[in-house]
Order: C-alpha cells, then structure tokens, then sequence
C-alpha cells in the first residue's frame, strides 16, 4: 500500500505530474482497482464477474502515457540527450 499512500496530500499528486483534477481522478481509479485486484488475488477470488470487471477497468492507455513521460524524462534529463534521440543512440 506504499503507492497508494504517496497520494494522501494534492503536493504530492503534482510532484508526480499528475496536475488536473481528471488526472488525480485517474490515480486514484487505478489505486482502488489495483487494491481490489490484489484483494481479490489474496483471498484466491474465482469470481469471474469480479475478475472481468477489474480487468476491463484498467486503463492500459494511462499507464502507456505515464511509461512514456517518465522514459522521456529519463532520456533528457538524466542521459542529457534530445527526447528525439533514437534508440540505439539511448542504449549505447
């Protein structure tokens, strides 16, 4: 539960990057869907129902464009290299 304690005060959203209030709405969707999902596991949940909800609720599209930011922001500021680069240039 450490991840989803991180997000208890709004400096802590914007530290992250995630400034708009849809933004911090989806934080905290995928927070409550990841807690059911693990929920779920632990108990050993074989409720498909159950387990087709969580499922069709995660938003692989939001975690794509957050991978995506913070491997931008990898290549730039910690490699110093333009966010174009390409990718044999990033992994030399």
């Amino acid at each position: 539960m450490d991840f989803a304690t991180n997000f208890e005060m709004d400096i802590q959203y914007k530290k992250r990057g995630f400034i708009t209030a849809d933004m911090k709405q989806e934080v905290d969707s995928l927070i409550s869907l990841s807690t059911e999902l693990l929920l779920c596991l632990i108990e050993g949940n074989d409720n498909q129902v159950t387990i087709n909800k969580i499922i069709k609720s995660l938003k692989f599209d939001f975690m794509k464009q957050k991978l995506t930011k913070m491997f931008e922001d990898f290549v730039v500021k910690d490699l110093k290299l333009p966010v174009t680069a390409p990718l044999s240039e990033i992994y030399s």
